[in-house]
């Protein structure tokens, strides 16, 4: 066997730019089909790919596997043409815009279209001379006939009717199918008036349905409409003009469909091996079974001519057929349809984003691990660790050049025991041994220490769960071993989180990972500014517990731990007392200053002179001394935490820490055990008499009772269960004092107790949860009300005596007396399993949605070299990223390239994940619906779902009980009233009353109203009767059939005064009908029904507390009704309350949603509010988010001058709003198969400006390190002359935070990267010159001898792109270049593809030129010695030249260089 290496192919690739949507037509799926499908049989032909059921391999390729075959497209020729159903609906369009007979333009507004600016003065004039152009003014649009004098449909005839004609799709065939077919009927549903007396098929002109052609079968038994056929609606379009044709339809093509194309089998046919079988069966997938019906549709038809049913509409019944079929066909793609359980497909967008992600957006690549992680705080924090079995699995492509040759052939021959996979000249190769090593070769090597990787643990909620780490090879299982400090930004633990990782396979990728993502280069939060990275868990028990020792250490105990501290103190060596504060100092920097909010100094010079009571100053809160630490020290921070994290570690060990049951009784004894659980129980009963008096106190109906106040009285418990809002606020003072339980842990606790340790420290726990554990669970609430009553006492002797109706019971709450650590009865916990896990079940999905939502709106969003906030297609976000607090552009904080979109969807994200935590129940507000809420704006909702909120002034505060008696003002004015809220009885009397102007009245309606409601409401009588009479009159002018009215107030002797009705009023209503039936039908009702005070525009008024204290400030809601016109709920508020305007604020007062505000008071208005209420739902839910973090969000929801909500629609129209076109990505985000579709029939082009869309079909993104810039420096100028600073020398000293001498490490990396492709080390050159330092550090230019052998004239590709293009721009054009540049581009010609037949019979001169092909672009003119002239690219010589070096050069140089796509 050769030991040379063995050489394998590899396939062309390519960059996608844009990718454009059409629809097939009839050629384009016969030119692209493989195969014509003509029996059924044929769905699984090998003809389309693989699996086949014929042979095995493919029969267009001839692909064995499925990995290398990705299928062929076949084709079914349709037994009839059929409408495209995709454009029934524009033919239809067409048909109705033009005259059936002489096919010509009812009314054509585009062509022959005349605009026209003028006044009033000249349109007569204008008129006139139209009229000889035969134009037609058709409001301000212009219209041009093009009638025929002759055509009898547009000249009526008075003979004969031909009347107007109406096309319309009929959606449902004769059996009920879905079928697009297309009816023409007239239009007219009356006859004219002098046909009167006669039938339609009287009247109707014998050749009315001419204008089609008559077709035998086509029979119709009404003749005021027939169904047409394609071919008769094909003889209408093609007379038509193909430009009108294009207003509807891009393609006149498309119409019609003939053929349609089959999907390859990959896509549809999948092996089963059935466990009796001799092979692989295939199983078909439900587009292939209907694949199957179309192609038997011919005998199908062939019945139909046959039945004497269809055989009079056989063509129509043909057609209807296979069209069903074509439709359920379509419906059936994977992008339009999901799988139900009974295995029939319905519509539906979920399924076609799933698999749109699982196909195109889903993370594919062989260079990944995923593993479970376990802790280590031996690891450094940038490290992570890999066991070697693992790690020689993992390759990683290295380039090899004059730089990293050695170290490689080393690498590779202690290290690789098998052959080495390279990639040489574009072809992959195998490597047997180390010496074939070549400078060029793409090296396929494993993982080794030092490598960096990207650990990611999903879900990535926020932007620092993607860290790049140094793999560190440890001799372990297969886990990942991290340090426990990393579980902060990887939001993780060790119960069995698993990490995915990514191996980096190009430069730019280990740069990225190295700059962007580690942990040295992240030390803050982006998202709320803390330190990223601090103490935690057990280093920060260890941390607390050291630093508040009443003991002294041990001299040993100290020399032990010092070892991994970072200073060696002798003073504290020699001293007699060692503490653990001077342990702690040891771990510091030694000129380290830190004050706890801005009070006496903590640490003075790295000691520390007092310990405060709390832990904060531990943590990594922007108090916390690493924090400070991190922000003078900058990365040397994370030594300093390595180090104190070593110290405290070991000191935890070597002190020990056990938790007992013993920590969970709190108390040391059992007597102080059971004096501490009779206080919890006093503290219960006394929460439950607070939530009882409140009761009482807030409901009305419950005043009689507290006058006798008694717990065990059923009337009493009934009304306070129906009462949700009082409920709701009785729940506060519950809550109010349970939390004097937690008070009183602290009191009963023994000393020493390690819970409690845990707690003081910030490590885990906390009071309320350990509470929950010993002592009480305490009030549980349900998202919504439980399924059964309970009642008060949750024991089984209470139950049984609640189920025999002898107790009674509510079921909003339930009080759980008893603990965990005591045990619950089954009633408690089946309660507290219902009240428990119900509300996170309910609103799992809202974080992941929210987060999707966000990333769609926001991930294309950078800062721009100008300081602006763009997108991925240019569009202005935002002038500046951030803003001080005087709302002042603060660009020196602004981050050149930053994804700040996805910064701020991601910490958004991260606040709503973090909601689920919080307790939702049906009695309190979750803070993750008000989160999503304040993000949909309020769009979209229903007009009786709008709202208005209303503050009291503060003028009125001023006063005592001003604000209570001013909210029940606005209540009493703006509440609306109905007569029928008044009334308590309806009556009907036969009286002979004498009413003036009544000639007859023999019925009086009477209603009896209740006094006391009229006195709550503050209703007049007077205004009562003056509203119902105006109402009255005002609806009788408009309905003539009601009668005459008359009301008046009268004594009734039907008013029972022992019936407890004294307090009633009767009203008095005659008309002057006799008809009863009008009277108890017509007139009653309406009266019930008229509004007597209040405004009909609002459905209820509430008043609300801003808390559930006394302090709360009092605020109005005034909902909408269905009376209220959408989008002025706001302007018919502020006309209601003109007459009580004073007692309003108006300046805090606005309508509830974003929507409604934008439509009332602007942009402005609606911006400020929405940032003001994302940030205090961010604030509920107790997380802390950078206010630019908010503020992007704000101006991406409204950067189109509206405010879009977040949702598809909300997607959808803002970027129809801005202009802009992306199908595929709205397609990701909802409705794939209806995007696409529209796409396509619009002849969109996607330019893929997008991450996601470019990502998915690999192009670069075009933001952050992809963006539209590429930085260029010259070799020369930086490492040639050290004295001269150029504008990298700025930048990469402006970003080093070590010494000045230090060289910059990423410009060394590209350095070498780019020199490692030479195959030796030339001097730098030029022009037939060597460049050469002397002793003093001058440059000496030296000839190069004619007989030295040398590949070029310049040091590197570099050097001659930059001399070529200095010189096409050095000379005018039509100027001959000088000697020294005409040898210099002849030297480059002899690289350029066709440099032979280019110089010809020798170069005369070389003169500057302007290019044919290109406009306005410069090149090179070759001027021979017989005269004539050749034009060539310099661009190609230095193309031709790096493909001499290598093919990753040229790739190179045509990518980064030229931006050669193709």
């Amino acid at each position: 066997m050769s030991d040379g290496p063995v050489i394998e192919q590899v396939v062309q690739s390519g960059i996608v730019t844009a990718i454009g949507f059409q629809i097939l037509s009839n050629n384009d799926i016969e030119k692209f089909s493989s195969f014509t499908l003509l029996v059924k049989e044929d769905v699984g032909h090998p003809k389309l790919g693989l699996p086949n059921n014929l042979l095995e391999k493919c029969g267009t390729c001839g692909s064995k596997d499925v990995r290398d075959c990705s299928g062929h497209f076949g084709a079914i020729n349709l037994p009839v043409t059929i409408y495209h159903p995709y454009f029934v609906a524009e033919v239809v369009q067409i048909l109705n815009q033009i005259c059936p007979g002489c096919c010509c333009v009812k009314q054509d507004l585009d062509k022959g279209n005349v605009q026209i600016e003028t006044n009033d003065k000249c349109l007569r004039y204008i008129k006139t001379i139209l009229k000889k152009l035969q134009v037609k003014m058709v409001g301000k649009n212009w219209a041009k006939t093009e009638r025929k004098s002759n055509c009898k449909y547009c000249v009526k005839s008075s003979v004969k009717w031909y009347p107007m004609i109406r096309f319309k799709i009929l959606p449902r065939d004769f059996s009920g199918r879905r079928s697009l077919q297309i009816v023409a009927e007239i239009a007219e549903r009356q006859l004219p008036k002098r046909y009167h007396n006669k039938s339609p098929e009287e009247v109707l002109a014998g050749d009315f349905w001419d204008f089609v052609p008559r077709d035998v079968q086509q029979l119709e038994n009404n003749k005021r409409k027939i169904t047409l056929t394609p071919y008769q609606a094909f003889t209408l379009l093609k007379e038509l003009d193909p430009e009108f044709i294009q207003k509807f339809v891009l393609n006149r093509k498309w119409i019609f469909l003939s053929s349609i194309p089959v999907t390859a089998n990959s896509h549809r046919l999948s092996e089963t091996y059935p466990t009796y079988a001799d092979g692989p069966l295939l199983a078909f997938d439900e587009r292939t079974k209907i694949y199957r019906r179309i192609i038997d549709a011919p005998k199908k038809i062939d019945e139909f001519r046959e039945h004497p049913e269809y055989k009079a509409q056989f063509k129509a019944h043909a057609g209807s057929f296979v069209t069903a079929n074509v439709i359920e066909c379509f419906n059936s793609s994977k992008l339009h349809s999901r799988q139900q359980s009974s295995g029939a497909h319905t519509p539906g967008a979920s399924h076609g984003v799933r698999w749109l992600k699982d196909i195109l957006l889903s993370k594919r690549t062989d260079h990944v691990f995923r593993m479970v992680m376990t802790g280590d705080p031996k690891i450094k924090l940038g490290e992570i660790g890999i066991s070697s079995e693992i790690a020689q699995n993992l390759l990683i492509t290295e380039h090899a050049n004059r730089f990293n040759l050695e170290k490689l052939k080393i690498f590779s021959q202690h290290f690789i025991t098998e052959p080495i996979q390279a990639r040489r000249d574009g072809k992959l190769v195998t490597l047997k041994k180390s010496n074939d090593i070549k400078i060029g070769d793409i090296i396929y090597r494993p993982v080794q220490n030092g490598d960096i990787v990207l650990i990611n643990r999903p879900p990535s909620v926020h932007q620092h769960s993607l860290v790049g780490l140094k793999v560190k090879i440890l001799p372990i299982g297969n886990v990942a071993s991290i340090n426990p400090i990393n579980c902060i930004p990887l939001l993780g633990d060790f119960d069995g989180d698993c990490l995915h990782g990514y191996i980096p396979q190009s430069v730019a990728c280990r740069v990225e990972l190295n700059e962007l993502v580690s942990i040295d280069n992240q030390l803050f939060n982006s998202q709320d500014g803390r330190c990223l990275v601090s103490l935690s868990q057990d280093s920060l028990l260890a941390a607390s517990v050291l630093t508040r020792m009443d003991k002294d250490l041990t001299k040993y105990m100290f020399q032990q731990l010092e070892m991994f501290s970072l200073t060696w103190s002798e003073t504290i060596l020699n001293e007699t007392l060692l503490t653990g504060l001077q342990l702690f100092c040891s771990c510091l920097p030694p000129d380290m200053d830190f004050n706890l909010f801005q009070k006496s100094d903590i640490v003075n010079g790295g000691n520390v002179l007092l310990c405060p009571s709390r832990p904060q100053w531990l943590t990594r809160s922007e108090d916390g001394i690493f924090y400070r630490i991190f922000k003078k020290y900058s990365k040397k921070g994370l030594k300093y935490l390595f180090r104190t994290q070593e110290t405290l570690c070991e000191f935890l060990t070597m002190r020990g820490l056990t938790i007992s049951l013993s920590d969970l009784y709190l108390s040391p004894d059992p007597i102080s055990r059971k004096i501490l659980l009779e206080e919890v129980h006093l503290a219960i009963e006394e929460a439950e008499d607070a939530l009882k008096c409140r009761h009482v106190v807030l409901n009305p109906k419950m005043m009689h009772v507290s006058l006798n106040y008694d717990y065990q009285q059923e009337d009493f418990r009934n009304p306070i269960s129906e009462n949700l809002s009082v409920t709701k606020t009785s729940i506060g003072a519950f809550k109010g004092i349970f939390i004097d339980i937690t008070k009183l842990v602290s009191l009963h606790v023994r000393k020493g107790n390690s819970i409690m340790e845990m707690i003081n420290s910030g490590s885990k726990m906390n009071l309320l949860k350990l509470v929950h554990q010993t002592l009480c669970l305490g009030l549980q609430l349900p998202v919504r009300k439980f399924p059964f009553t309970i009642p008060t006492n949750l024991s089984c002797v209470s139950w049984n005596n609640h189920k025999a109706h002898v107790e009674p019971g509510q079921s909003f709450y339930a009080v759980i007396r008893n603990s965990f650590l005591d045990g619950l009865n089954p009633l408690e916990c089946l309660l507290h399993a219902i009240s428990g896990r119900a509300s996170f079940s309910d609103n799992a999905e809202v974080p992941g949605t929210l987060n999707r939502e966000l990333m769609y709106y926001l991930r294309d969003l950078y800062t721009a070299y100008d300081g602006t906030v763009r997108d991925a297609c240019g569009q202005i976000v935002q002038f500046s990223f951030r803003q001080n607090d005087t709302g002042e552009l603060d660009d020196e904080n602004d981050v050149v390239g930053a994804p700040v979109g996805a910064w701020a969807a991601s910490a958004v994200s991260e606040a709503a994940y973090g909601a689920l935590d919080c307790p939702v129940n049906g009695l309190e507000q979750s803070p993750l619906m008000n989160l999503k809420k304040v993000l949909k704006c309020g769009k979209g909702r229903a007009s009786t779902d709008c709202a208005g909120v209303l503050y009291i002034s503060p003028n009125v505060q001023k006063c005592k009980y001003g604000p209570e008696y001013a909210s029940l003002l606005i209540q009493s004015h703006l509440e609306p009233v109905h007569f029928s809220d008044l009334v308590n009885t309806v009556m009907i009397l036969y009286g002979r009353r004498e009413v003036q102007g009544f000639k007859n009245s023999p019925w009086e309606i009477h209603f009896h109203l209740n006094k006391d409601i009229m006195k709550g409401k503050r209703i007049d009588p007077k205004s009562v009767i003056s509203r119902l009479v105006t109402k009255y009159a005002t609806v009788r002018k408009s309905e003539v059939k009601l009668p005459a009215l008359r009301i008046f107030a009268s004594s009734c002797p039907c008013i029972d005064i022992e019936s407890n009705e004294n307090s009633a009023l009767c009203l008095v209503a005659t008309t002057d009908s006799s008809n009863l039936d009008m009277v108890k039908l017509e007139v009653i009702p309406f009266l019930l029904g008229c509004l007597v005070k209040g405004f009909e525009e609002f459905k209820r008024v509430e008043i609300k507390c801003t808390s559930e204290n006394i302090s709360g400030e009092l605020f109005l809601i005034v909902t909408a009704s269905d009376a209220s016109v959408s989008g002025h709920l706001w302007a018919a508020l502020q006309d209601a309350c003109i007459p009580i305007m004073d007692l309003i604020d108006w300046t805090r007062s606005k309508p509830d949603t974003i929507h409604d505000i934008f439509g009332s008071l602007g942009i402005d208005s609606a911006w400020s509010q929405f940032l003001s209420c994302l940030e205090k739902s961010i604030c509920d839910i107790g997380r802390g988010i950078k206010r630019e973090h908010l503020m992007t969000v704000a101006d991406s929801l409204s950067v189109s001058g509206e405010f879009h909500g977040l949702s598809s629609n909300g997607l959808k129209g803002q970027r129809k709003r801005l202009g802009l076109s992306a199908p595929f990505s709205q397609a990701c985000f909802s409705g794939p198969a209806s995007n696409f579709v529209t796409a396509a029939k619009e002849g969109m082009v996607d330019g893929l400006h997008g991450s996601l869309d470019s990502i998915s079909w690999g192009k670069e993104p075009s933001i952050g390190s992809g963006g539209h810039f590429d930085l260029m420096f010259s070799f020369r100028e930086h490492f040639g002359n050290k004295n001269s600073l150029n504008d990298y020398d700025l930048k990469t000293q402006a970003s080093q935070c070590g010494p000045q001498d230090d060289k910059p490490e990423v410009c060394a990396d590209i350095y070498e990267f780019l020199l490692g492709f030479l195959p030796r080390e030339p001097s730098p050159s030029l022009h037939g010159h060597v460049v050469k330092k002397t002793k003093d550090g001058y440059e000496k230019v030296v000839e190069i001898p004619p007989e030295h052998p040398s590949i070029g004239l310049w040091a590197n590709i570099l050097d001659m792109h930059a001399s070529l293009q200095k010189i096409l721009y050095r000379y005018p054009i039509g100027t001959c270049v000088s000697e020294p540049d005409r040898l210099c581009l002849i030297e480059a010609l002899t690289y350029h593809p066709r440099g032979v037949q280019k110089r010809g019979i020798g170069v005369k001169a070389i003169k500057i030129g302007q290019s044919q092909e290109h406009d306005g672009s410069r090149c090179f003119i070759l001027v021979r010695n017989n005269g004539s002239e050749e034009d060539f690219s310099y661009r190609k010589c230095i193309i031709g030249a790096a493909s001499e070096i290598s093919s990753e050069l040229k790739a190179f140089v045509e990518t980064k260089l030229f931006h050669m796509t193709w």
